[in-house]
């Protein structure tokens, strides 16, 4: 079977799948960039149009409600036939009617979303060359994960959070960073559940971003790839 990202997103956004398929298909997400790619962006996209709904003027807003309702039984021939084609009828029609709205129109598209204090730190921490990281007492959670050795560990506060940070490097300049705070974590703005959660993934700043919490603490695995965060989950217990 063709493995096809776009048709499967709209499959699984149209509630086309079986529990069964939705489950394996979530479980493929994991590890498939494109697929997970898909679907977030088609998300991003219906939160567009909805927000736009609300700001709109009265008549736009109706037909903005229109373009973006969604049957709740379409049949399915139906749902096939709609598609990620409908998905791309429907950004056309939202641009003709931001142009035509009028001046008071007011965009609130996902660029100006930020992301809460204590995540966009700890992913600035990740960015930041050098650092303040130096192999204290304060042993690492584990000394390797995913062929990457811990190199020193940081106390931060992130926003109003405090945080201990811990650095891990292979000899490439790969590196991973996991953080540990004794207050729970928000969720990202466009955060997508890990299973049946409360675990997410996202992406923040081209970073993948793992957070869950156990035991009283809150942590988080920030690298380049879903995958290598899923690893420091795996390797911290938290999976």
């Amino acid at each position: 079977m063709r493995h096809d990202p776009e048709r499967m997103a709209a499959a699984y956004l149209g509630g086309e799948l079986s529990r069964r398929r939705r489950e394996r298909f979530e479980s493929h997400m994991l590890d498939c960039d494109a697929c997970w790619g898909e679907v977030s962006a088609a998300r991003r996209g219906r939160t567009v149009a909805e927000t736009l709904r609300e700001v709109a003027p009265q008549r736009a807003r109706e037909r903005i409600r229109a373009l973006t309702a969604i049957a709740p039984e379409p049949s399915p021939g139906r749902r096939l036939r709609m598609g990620f084609p409908l998905v791309l009828a429907t950004g056309v029609a939202l641009v003709v009617l931001l142009a035509t709205a009028g001046a008071g129109l007011l965009w609130y598209g996902p660029a100006r979303e930020t992301e809460p204090a204590p995540l966009a730190t700890a992913v600035a921490a990740y960015h930041e060359p050098g650092g303040d990281w130096a192999a204290t007492s304060t042993a690492p959670p584990v000394p390797r994960i995913d062929g990457m050795t811990w190199r020193g560990t940081a106390q931060r506060s992130l926003g109003a959070q405090p945080a201990t940070l811990h650095l891990y490097e292979d000899d490439a300049g790969h590196r991973l960073l996991v953080v540990r705070s004794p207050r729970p974590f928000p969720e990202a703005v466009h955060a997508e559940l890990v299973g049946s959660g409360p675990d997410w993934l996202a992406r923040i700043d081209s970073s993948a971003v793992f957070c869950a919490d156990r035991a009283g603490w809150s942590w988080l695995a920030i690298g380049e790839t879903r995958g290598q965060v899923l690893a420091a989950g795996e390797a911290l217990g938290l999976r």
